[in-house]
């Protein structure tokens, strides 16, 4: 019975061949229609070809890297076409021919994890069926003729062409999977993402070329990562703050301010040095005298806190240590010459991968929504910190004639911030807002 979730496969174009040595260029044909007969062993011989469908020329190879990269990329197209994702399940080589077998990727079933402890949510998954009956019995199988070296489809052969237990689904709502893109529009989404391309235009680009790729964000991001990480031979070995450095330094639609403590060899002395980068120069590095700091006695500073911690914000094998670091983009720049009039900042403790504050400042804009332009990672909540953040870090980002329009500064973060915003407006810094 045909309904919602139990349903007959329509269609599944592969574009085939009626006889090995035909000259003819490959049509496509309808090889849903040859499935599901009951008929499973197929040791042919060339005699018999004329009952089989054949795969183009190209296809003449049974290797694993060709059936990844190029035979089950050519089903799993036309799996999508027809509404549904296929898998390739296993294969098995008989004395004259290889036999790849296919299912449809619900056919496994996840179970929830066995943890039941009261009050706990049960989490995790595992490939175990349930029960056979819950499987979506969608299966075929194709075949790799070993004498004349190519791919074909019985005319007459085993399988079921029935799902159940799921939806057909339209085509732009499958994703792809990762292993069964095409390498040339994987290497598109690498450049695309390392230009900052929004990750939804990729989407659109990869949907509208000829194989139309559709990847989900969460698939893109993934991406994004491990381009990131190819980048450094060594990111495994990198400490954290040495990752947000060199993530910074590579991208060059960033630029930022960092304020770092450099350790002498073979002393204790430690330097406070600050870095900058800005948009068409090279990145300069000065040191930077804390005496410009109008601190409470009590208050802590950077020299004292550079002593406390040199291991996870360690950068350089622990030579430098990473104090605080601003930076922005070439968007975030361009968000804060429009909406640089009135701006809010917040302090976010916990959230982060590394588990370090972030820092965050947004312009407002005239019905009251908010627009990122600038973020930090702050190791300390100290006066300093907010000191060296709105007195060096911003001016070295931003322009100063647009500094000096702000009329107005929103602030929403711990008590210690406000504290010192409120005393350096008082005072009237001349790098600070009027």
């Amino acid at each position: 019975e045909q309904s919602s979730n139990n349903w007959t496969t329509s269609s599944i174009l592969i574009p085939c061949l009626s006889h090995p040595n035909s000259g003819e260029a490959p049509a496509p044909i309808d090889v849903s229609k040859c499935f599901g007969h009951g008929i499973v062993n197929h040791q042919m011989t060339p005699l018999l070809s004329h009952q089989h469908y054949w795969l183009p020329p190209q296809y003449n190879q049974c290797d694993v890297k060709f059936r990844q990269q190029e035979l089950i990329p050519l089903f799993s197209r036309a799996c999508k076409e027809a509404g549904f994702i296929l898998n390739a399940s296993r294969i098995q080589n008989n004395k004259t021919t290889v036999r790849q077998e296919f299912e449809c990727s619900r056919h496994r079933i996840f179970q929830p994890s066995k943890h039941t402890k009261e009050g706990s949510t049960r989490r995790g998954t595992t490939h175990r069926a349930v029960t056979k009956e819950n499987l979506c019995p969608f299966s075929f199988t194709i075949y790799f003729h070993k004498e004349l070296q190519r791919w074909f489809i019985p005319k007459i052969g085993g399988g079921c062409m029935c799902h159940s237990g799921h939806c057909q689904i339209e085509k732009n709502y499958l994703s792809d999977p990762k292993r069964r893109v095409d390498p040339a529009e994987l290497e598109l989404a690498v450049e695309a993402i390392r230009k900052n391309i929004p990750l939804s235009s990729i989407q659109a680009l990869l949907k509208a070329r000829k194989n139309g790729t559709n990847l989900t964000k969460a698939q893109l991001k993934k991406i994004r990562q491990m381009s990131v990480l190819s980048n450094s031979p060594s990111a495994s070995n990198m400490s954290p703050a040495e990752r947000l450095v060199h993530n910074l330094q590579e991208n060059p639609l960033a630029f930022y301010c960092m304020l770092t403590a450099v350790k002498e060899v073979g002393s204790n002395l430690i330097t406070i040095k600050k870095t900058r980068k800005r948009a068409g120069a090279n990145t300069t590095t000065e040191v930077f005298d804390g005496s410009q700091m109008r601190l409470d006695p009590n208050d802590d500073t950077p020299l004292a806190h550079a002593e406390i911690i040199m291991d996870a914000l360690s950068l350089d094998q622990g030579q430098k240590l990473l104090l605080c670091i601003g930076w922005t983009t070439e968007e975030g720049s361009r968000h804060f010459a429009m909406f640089h009039e009135t701006f809010g900042v917040d302090v976010t403790n916990g959230t982060n991968r590394e588990q370090r504050g972030m820092f965050r400042a947004a312009g407002q804009t005239l019905d009251g929504k908010n627009i990122p332009f600038w973020d930090a990672l702050i190791a300390s909540g100290a006066p300093w910190v907010f000191h060296w953040l709105f007195c060096t870090c911003l001016p070295e980002l931003f322009p100063q004639d647009l500094l000096n329009k702000c009329t107005k500064k929103n602030t929403e973060c711990n008590k210690i911030e406000r504290k010192e915003t409120k005393a350096l407006m008082n005072r009237q810094e001349k790098v600070m807002l009027p």
